[in-house]
């Protein structure tokens, strides 16, 4: 696993943060993320007709490292590529861990998101 030229057990927490930090503002979000709520107060988002703003769906493009209009295809190898780079089971250290977990979730929303815009869903094993 490797962010810029350094490999992620190389990183410093520092390092860490900032590349978490440089994602969320990458794609919209606050720089800082407060604690999730509680398990079962929060809301699933609704799904089924609604239509993604284009702003969020660009940024999953952006996230996968992907132009927008890439293949179903295309989509699979970037998440697969970035998941396997940014595996949580694959750091020692409690807080990049933490870091690497928060990566995968965006990668995984990305994943997802972008096979809900392009209507075909997801698969069973993905």
């Amino acid at each position: 696993m490797r962010i810029g030229d350094k490999a992620l057990k190389e990183l410093s927490d520092r390092e860490l943060e900032e590349e978490l930090r440089r994602r969320r503002v990458a794609r919209g979000q606050p720089a800082v993320v407060e604690p999730a709520p509680a398990r079962g107060t929060q809301r699933a988002p609704a799904r089924g007709g609604q239509r993604h703003p284009g702003w969020k769906v660009r940024q999953w493009y952006r996230n996968l490292e992907l132009t927008p209009g890439a293949s179903r295809d295309e989509v699979e190898l970037a998440y697969v590529r970035l998941s396997e780079k940014y595996h949580p089971d694959r750091q020692s250290e409690p807080d990049k861990k933490r870091l690497a977990t928060e990566l995968a979730g965006g990668l995984r929303e990305a994943y997802r998101g972008i096979l809900e815009s392009l209507g075909e869903g997801e698969d069973e094993d993905a």
